[in-house]
C-alpha cells in the first residue's frame, strides 16, 4: 500500500512521520495535497541521496535498512552535513539505476553468509 505524504514531511529533514507501516510512500502529486509541483512551489537544492529515496518511494529508516546504510549516514548526506565519498555516490548511482538488483545481491551476500 503506497501513501501519499504531506508537504511538509516530503521536505523536512526528519523521516516521513506520516507515513503507513508500509515503508513506502507514493510521491507522484497524485490526489491530495501532497508533494506535486504545484503545491511544492520553487525547485529547492536536493541531494542525490534525498531524490534517488524519494524517486524509489522509501523514507529515510526504510532505505538505510533496505540498503544497509547506516541512518546517521543517510541523514548527514541528506542534510548537507557531509557528502558521500566516491564509493559511496557509486553505490547511490546503482541503488539509483537497478534498485531491486541491489536488493537481490544482498539477500544473495546474506545466504552465502549463513
Amino acid at each position: 500500500m503506497a501513501v501519499q505524504i504531506g508537504v511538509a514531511d516530503c521536505l523536512g529533514d526528519t523521516t516521513c512521520s506520516n507515513v503507513a507501516t508500509s515503508g513506502r510512500v507514493r510521491l507522484d502529486g497524485s490526489g491530495g495535497d501532497g508533494c506535486s509541483p504545484a503545491v511544492l512551489g520553487p525547485a529547492r537544492r536536493v541531494r542525490f541521496a534525498r531524490a534517488t529515496r524519494f524517486r524509489l518511494g522509501y523514507f529515510q529508516s526504510a532505505f538505510a535498512e533496505t540498503f544497509r546504510i547506516p541512518l546517521g549516514t543517510l541523514r548527514d548526506w541528506e542534510q548537507h552535513r557531509r557528502e558521500p565519498d566516491q564509493a559511496a555516490r557509486a553505490y547511490l548511482d546503482v541503488i539509483a539505476r537497478e534498485p531491486e538488483a541491489v536488493i537481490r545481491a544482498l539477500a544473495q551476500a546474506d545466504e552465502v553468509i549463513e
